[in-house]
């Protein structure tokens, strides 16, 4: 999945989550925390350019950022709990739910697939493969359903938001 559906799932998650979780800051606020922790997993694409600057970019997209430990559940179910317990009980479940729904969209979408039992087991779960080497898998995925539901999440947190801004 692209940042666009990473993000627009988060807000649906913040939201869904609204009505559940104690101590819930201002909905935009809450909305703009949930996506960004439905991107929190792909903080990784920094290591990405840091490898293009010293490597070059055809070098760069031959390295799978799913396989790196930023992208196993286990880190960010222990970096959830952390938030939990140390700093914020609500952005701390906003984080779980946020990253665990950006794997299961990374799962469910044609992709390399992730790693849901690392470190005990490498084994990539992907119902659908998507193999295309580098940026061609951009385009690639853009010729797929999985894009149109991307798109749809997307339409749907926008017009979502709107309707609660204009509401009030």
């Amino acid at each position: 999945m692209l940042p666009l559906g990473h993000f627009a799932t988060g807000v649906l998650v913040a939201e869904a989550l609204r009505r559940y979780v104690k101590r819930v800051p201002d909905p935009r606020t809450w909305w703009l925390a949930g996506g960004l922790c439905g991107l929190a997993p792909d903080i990784d694409c920094i290591g990405y350019l840091i490898l293009a600057l010293r490597e070059g970019w055809r070098k760069a997209v031959l390295y799978d950022h799913h396989s790196w430990p930023t992208h196993a559940p286990i880190v960010w179910i222990c970096v959830s709990l952390a938030v939990l317990l140390y700093l914020h009980q609500s952005y701390g479940t906003l984080l779980l739910a946020g990253s665990l729904t950006h794997f299961l969209c990374d799962t469910l979408t044609p992709s390399t697939g992730i790693m849901w039992l690392w470190p005990v087991s490498t084994t990539v779960i992907r119902p659908f493969s998507l193999l295309s080497p580098g940026f061609q898998w951009v385009i690639d995925y853009l010729h797929t359903p999985a894009f149109l539901v991307e798109i749809g999440l997307a339409a749907l947190a926008a017009v979502f938001i709107y309707r609660a801004l204009r509401s009030r």
